[in-house]
């Protein structure tokens, strides 16, 4: 394990992006809601966002803050549209969508 288990984290880390959007139910019923446009990170692909590092992975999701490491765990999927990034996360038979613009320069 390289970190924290976090399927949350994003949401975690308001000084990089702000969630402005959450679609919760089956997989199906969840990625209907994905927006139009939004094309999937390649493995190994990084994105920066202030000082945190979000990159996907061949099944899941590493985000890095300085030292800290969390990871959202498999099946996980990053996606990408212009600024905005969406995470789809599954657990069981439920699956979450959020959706996240890179927070305001202070």
């Amino acid at each position: 394990m390289l970190g924290l288990e976090a399927p949350w984290v994003l949401s975690a880390l308001p000084e990089c992006l702000r969630q402005t959007y959450e679609a919760t139910g089956t997989r199906a019923y969840v990625a209907a809601r994905l927006p139009a446009g939004f094309t999937l990170q390649p493995a190994g692909k990084a994105l920066q966002y202030s000082d945190c590092s979000i990159a996907a992975r061949v099944s899941d999701v590493l985000v890095r803050r300085g030292a800290d490491r969390y990871y959202v765990p498999a099946p996980a999927q990053l996606f990408r549209k212009g600024s905005s990034i969406a995470l789809m996360h599954e657990a069981g038979p439920r699956a979450v969508l959020r959706i996240y613009e890179p927070a305001p320069s202070l």
